[in-house]
């Protein structure tokens, strides 16, 4: 049996979206804090140490500016979905007057009858 999948609240969809960004900036963080000790454990142990703090800093303020970006670009795509019509709206409904395209126009012009002769 089908089970119906629940819409999420407002509220609810903010705190998903909270700790989904939360959870991106630490795993972001943490790729940044183990390349900046590679990197930093050419200069020993003491620049292994300060290349995991830059390299957490660097990766978290990368993770959080990803996605910023990502809810930037989700906001402007659900803008242009409702006002195309795509999310509300009639986009597809059947039976929709259309305006002719190039050749269709083209065509209806070409094959129209013949004006009656005054003969």
């Amino acid at each position: 049996m089908a089970t119906k999948k629940q819409e999420l609240t407002g509220s609810e969809k903010a705190h998903t979206r909270k700790v989904n960004d939360i959870a991106l900036e630490v795993g972001e963080g943490a790729v940044g804090a183990i390349a900046g000790a590679v990197l930093g454990a050419i200069a020993g142990p003491p620049g292994a140490v300060v290349g995991a703090i830059v390299g957490g800093a660097v990766g978290a303020i990368a993770g959080r500016t990803s996605s910023t970006e990502e809810h930037r670009s989700d906001d402007v795509d659900q803008e242009l979905d409702e006002e195309i019509g795509v999310t509300s709206g009639d986009i597809g409904a059947p039976n929709l007057e259309h305006p002719p395209t190039k050749s269709q126009e083209f065509y209806a012009r070409s094959h129209k009858p013949p004006p009656p002769s005054k003969t």
